[in-house]
């Protein structure tokens, strides 16, 4: 029997990675066979998104090769571009123009994630995949994975999240921390205040501090599965 490779979620650190590692599992997606990579731990000498992106155009230029024949690929990435005079639809229009050199359309939508799909339909059976990408919170507003993990939150986790919102707005000025790390600084006042301080986001998982029923988080899946499934 040929032995199958796993399929790759894409993200862009250690952190990330742990904790897709315990939601997928908690989330029953064995069936799909996924395997949580950072960019190092395919090629790149360093993480984050630029590295993310980077992967993702060696998924596509090399998916014919046995390192990622059949392998289908979702990528995760922060949707902090606007910081940078950057915007979701340029990352996503930059990622056509570079997709477009190996058989790959442009960027299509399923409910609230994108994907690129192949030119022809009878590639698919080549290795011609859809390409998973997902922009942090919720591919359109600005933010990151911590944002998103914010929306997540159990309704019951409220007074706690609002104390620590309380912590990051009244730190001594100016406060050490980029203001586009603030939701980094709230998540992790936030898993500091919980019965396992020293475990910050792997709390979110081991204590069920996230909402199955959210609306972010049930669109964050449903976009999982359409990219694993077909």
């Amino acid at each position: 029997m040929t032995h199958k490779e796993p399929n790759i979620l894409l993200v862009e650190g250690e952190g990330d990675k742990f904790f897709f590692e315990k939601l997928l599992k908690e989330n029953h997606f064995s069936d799909f066979t996924i395997e949580v990579l950072t960019p190092t731990d395919i090629n790149s000498k360093k993480d984050g998104k630029k590295a993310v992106i980077s992967e993702l155009e060696s998924y596509a230029k090399e998916r014919e090769n046995d390192k990622f024949k059949d392998r289908k690929l979702a990528c995760i990435v922060d949707a902090d571009y606007f910081a940078h005079n950057r915007t979701i639809s340029q990352e996503l229009d930059s990622l056509k123009t570079v997709l477009s050199q190996y058989s790959y359309d442009g960027y299509k939508q399923h409910e609230t994630g994108y994907y690129f799909q192949s030119k022809h339909s009878d590639l698919i059976e080549k290795g011609f995949h859809n390409i998973g990408i997902w922009f942090m919170p919720n591919n359109h507003d600005e933010g990151m994975f911590e944002d998103w993990l914010l929306k997540i939150a159990n309704d019951d986790e409220k007074d706690l999240i609002e104390y620590a919102d309380t912590v990051c707005e009244n730190v001594p000025q100016p406060p050490k921390f980029k203001p586009i790390h603030k939701a980094k600084a709230h998540i992790g006042v936030w898993t500091a205040l919980q019965k396992s301080p020293h475990l910050g986001t792997e709390n979110i998982i081991l204590h069920k501090l996230y909402n199955k029923d959210s609306t972010d988080f049930k669109n964050f899946i449903s976009w999982l599965e359409f990219i694993f499934k077909t």
